[in-house]
């Protein structure tokens, strides 16, 4: 399908799915492959990006180098398990996502409500809770010493993800 948009997105498009829905899946597959540049090339020049209780990220300049220094500390980013639907411009996600910096590994949870308006991403505001981050945190600390508690393991029971 080519939809003016070149090799960006995905050449195998799901029966029924939208543009937005596909640029919001082709923009989390760059964010699993620590991308940086994939994923800015996906975004609207007046992207702005939210987390909850963090400061936004404004630009797709600015999210270029955010997500460039996330990526150079991160050593692996995998969304295991993702639900999307989208409604016209909005796109929405929850899923799970597992975080290794160096030895420490995290599973967390996130939902996001994207905005994407001619093949680009304008806003994205994820949600997340700071308890399940806190957990995420210790899990992943006493993976560091106890292997079996380390949340990879636990995927391998998981189904795998939808590509």
């Amino acid at each position: 399908m080519n939809n003016g948009h070149g090799s960006r997105l995905d050449p195998d498009v799901r029966m029924g799915e939208t543009l937005e829905v596909e640029v919001v899946r082709a923009f989390l597959r760059s964010l699993q492959a620590l991308d940086p540049d994939a994923a800015a090339g996906l975004l609207a020049e007046t992207f702005r990006l939210s987390h909850s209780g963090l400061p936004s990220v404004r630009g797709r300049s600015a999210f270029r180098h955010v997500f460039g220094l996330v990526a150079s500390l991160v050593t692996r980013f995998d969304i295991v398990a993702l639900d999307i639907a989208g409604n016209g411009e909005t796109v929405l996600t929850a899923r799970r996502e597992l975080v290794k910096i160096g030895p420490l590994e995290m599973l967390i949870w996130a939902c996001g409500t994207f905005e994407v308006r001619s093949g680009e991403i304008v806003r994205m505001h994820d949600h997340f809770d700071w308890a399940n981050m806190t957990f995420a945190g210790l899990r992943g600390l006493l993976g560091i010493v106890a292997p079996p508690l380390r949340p990879s393991r636990a995927l391998l029971k998981l189904p795998s993800p939808p590509s």
